[in-house]
């Protein structure tokens, strides 16, 4: 069977195959207002955890918080062991100090 008869009993039995719809790109407002958009100060804050070494050779880590439209350094934590409690504490800390993370900066 060749392609213009399979076409010509398609039209016959009135059966069509269903296109998908392609997804449109995002334009405009959508693109810029979004999970990463920089709307206003402490609205997103990015953390960073870095492990060096010390000169005996044990394990030092460095927790950093920071707001990502001014590039201010909010909270470093510095410890041997950082655990999510400790992560929660410096959280709650910052939260107090500058509010929560939907307020802009004073």
């Amino acid at each position: 069977m060749n392609k213009k008869r399979v076409q010509r009993l398609w039209r016959a039995e009135d059966l069509k195959v269903s296109h998908r719809k392609r997804k449109q790109p995002l334009r405009g407002l959508g693109v810029h207002i979004g999970a990463m958009s920089r709307i206003r100060f402490n609205v997103i804050r990015v953390m960073n955890l870095q492990f060096d070494e010390t000169r005996d050779g044990r394990q030092l880590k460095l927790l950093d918080i920071q707001d990502i439209l001014t590039g201010e350094c909010l909270a470093v934590e510095v410890a041997r062991s950082i655990t999510g409690d400790d992560l929660m504490n410096v959280l709650d800390r910052l939260v107090a100090q500058c509010g929560s993370a939907g307020s802009p900066l004073k």
